[in-house]
This record gives C-alpha cells, structure tokens and sequence, in this order.
C-alpha cells in the first residue's frame, strides 16, 4: 500500500460525487479484478438466461399485438404452442429470482465488503491498494471473514425493508379500499367527477405514504453493512450503529443516495432498455447486446457501494469528527516517527 495526503473534511453532495470518481478511477484496475472474480461469472450466466427470457416473453406479445391488429385470431393458437409458454417463461424467471437471491446474500456480500474496506482504507487510513493478485487474493479472504455478519446484517435490512413495505402496502389497499365503500354513501350528493379526482388523488397520497414508510427504513438501514466490515460491528449493532448515525441526517444521506442511485441506475438501464428495441429485429441480437450492456453495467457496479461508502464516511465527519480523530492520529504517528529518527541517530553516534 502507499500512503495518501488528502485532508478528510466535510462534503457536500457535490463533493462526495466528485470524490466517489477519483476513488473509482485511481482504484478501477483493481475493482476489475475483483468484479471479474466475485461478480462477472453470475451476471454473464444471470445476463444470458434473463435475457431470453425478456427476448421471448417480449417476442410473444409482439405476435399478441401484429395478431389483433392483423385481426388474425388463429396467431394466438401460434402463440400459445409456443415452446417458450408463458408457463415455462415464469419457472425460469423464479429460478432466476431464486438463485440471484441466493447469490446476493453469499458471494456478493463478499464482493461489497472488498469495495468498502478498500474505499475505507483509501479514504480514511490515507493507503492506496497496490494491484497485485497475491493483494486481491488478501482481500477476497478477508472479505469472506465478514461474510457470515454481512449475512446476517442483510437478512435483517431486508426483513425490516420489505416487511415495511408489503405491512404499508397491505395497509394503503386496505384504507383505499374502505374509501370506496364509504364513498358510495356519498355517490348521490357528490358529483361523479368529483368523486374520482378525489378518490385518485387519496390513492396517490396513500401509495406515496406506503413508499415514504419503505425508503424512511432504507435509509435508517443503508450503513449496517459499513459498520460491519469498517467497524467490525455484529450484526444486531451494526443495525443499531446503522439507525444511531442516520439520526438527525436523514434527509442528506436520502438526497445523497437518490443522486448515486439516479446515476448509475439511469446510465446502466439506458442502455439496456435501448437493447430491448433490438429484440423485434433479432432475438439472437438482443441477447447478444443485453449481455454486454449487463457486463458493462457490471463493471460500473462499485461505483455505488464507493458513494455510499463516502456517504457513511461524510456522516461520521460531520457527527463524530472523524476528520479530527484521523489528524490527531496522524499527529502523534509523526512525533512518534520522529522521537524515534532522534533517538537512533543519538545511539549511532
């Protein structure tokens, strides 16, 4: 490792972007690699098997549509003897569903804690990684000490996180529901119309609140790994130190986030929502482009956890005066490093 000089301070969310692309770029050989070992082989078989699903699921209500629009009612028989039914299509895509969850709590999780700890290490402890096999092979070793926190930690965010958001779902449906009904003893002294707009707009502010409810824990949430792997915090504190840092910063690191995610998200789908055009010339084609745009994507990938990551640094910054902690340290590292050049050139003479 060689040593850095950057001074941590405080960052706004513009900071914390450019930030997240100097660390992308001064470590990227290095986050390849381990993209390449950790992360490439699942999205290149996840890439190819999704997208033949997508292609022929998109190929058969292509056929759906030239059918009614042709007003050839015997191209749904085509349709439905299709080899590639709809029945067939929804195994693969719940085994897909299966095994991509499978792999988020394993082996992804491996690969997330390498990025942290060396975004960590570069940001904080000032120490750039030196890209060597024997150095990735240290970190992927590592990073599998965690795994079994980091698992525990996910398992946690996600049943908090998703039990959130079918609970505030079910409940939202039901409220809308009752609406309904109690609506119809108004039916004859309210206008139609009336009625509608505002039984939309209550539908709207109800799903909007069932939403707030989900991404107010997401965002409580989104450090618990971080803690894990730069704290070496277990499982049930990392949820704790996760919700205790995020308090009275809640609606930064929600702005911050949505930028890192907006940004990669929409550079990473555009492409491949422009593939899927490609699927009504070429099905073979389409496969062809989703995967690439998926192994682009793939390398683009930690960029996301380095955001997020800054995130959680610039919390402790501006909460615990970690840039303090960290010149303090230094400090005393120096004086020590001299007494120490002081004294041997005492006992050499």
């Amino acid at each position: 490792m060689s040593q850095r000089t950057n001074e941590l301070k405080p960052m706004g969310i513009g900071d914390i972007l450019d930030y997240s692309i100097e660390v992308f770029k001064s470590n990227f050989k290095i986050f390849a690699l381990l993209t390449l070992i950790l992360y490439l082989p699942w999205v290149f078989v996840e890439s190819l098997i999704t997208s033949s699903v997508l292609g022929n699921t998109l190929q058969i209500y292509e056929n759906i549509f030239k059918a009614t629009i042709e007003g050839n009612y015997s191209g749904f028989g085509e349709v439905a003897s299709n080899p590639y039914n709809s029945l067939i299509l929804s195994l693969l895509s719940n085994l897909m569903s299966f095994l991509s969850m499978g792999y988020g709590l394993t082996i992804k999780l491996v690969y997330n804690a390498c990025i942290m700890k060396i975004v960590y290490d570069y940001v904080v402890n000032k120490q750039k990684e030196v890209f060597s096999f024997e150095n990735i092979k240290n970190k992927i070793k590592k990073g599998f000490s965690f795994m079994p926190r980091m698992m525990g930690n996910a398992f946690l965010f996600n049943l908090i996180f998703y039990g959130t958001y079918y609970i505030s779902s079910f409940i939202a449906i039901f409220i809308i529901i009752i609406g309904l009904l109690v609506s119809g003893f108004f039916i004859e002294t309210i206008p139609t119309n009336v009625m509608i707009a505002l039984g939309i707009i209550f539908s709207i502010v109800l799903i909007l609140a069932a939403l707030f409810c989900t991404a107010f824990f997401w965002v409580k949430l989104i450090f618990g790994a971080n803690a894990v792997v730069s704290e070496n915090a277990s499982v049930f504190d990392s949820i704790k130190r996760s919700w205790q840092l995020s308090k009275g910063y809640f609606w930064h690191i929600a702005l911050t986030c949505l930028l890192g995610f907006l940004l990669f998200f929409v550079s990473g789908n555009m492409l491949t929502a422009a593939s899927m055009f490609v699927s009504v010339v070429n099905n073979a084609l389409f496969v062809l482009l989703f995967t690439v745009t998926s192994i682009f994507n793939a390398f683009l990938y930690p960029f996301i956890i380095i955001f997020i990551t800054l995130t959680f640094i610039n919390i402790k910054i501006r909460k615990e005066g970690l840039d303090l902690e960290v010149k303090i340290r230094s400090m005393i590292q120096k004086q020590f490093e001299a007494n120490n050049s002081v004294g041997g050139e005492k006992f050499n003479d």
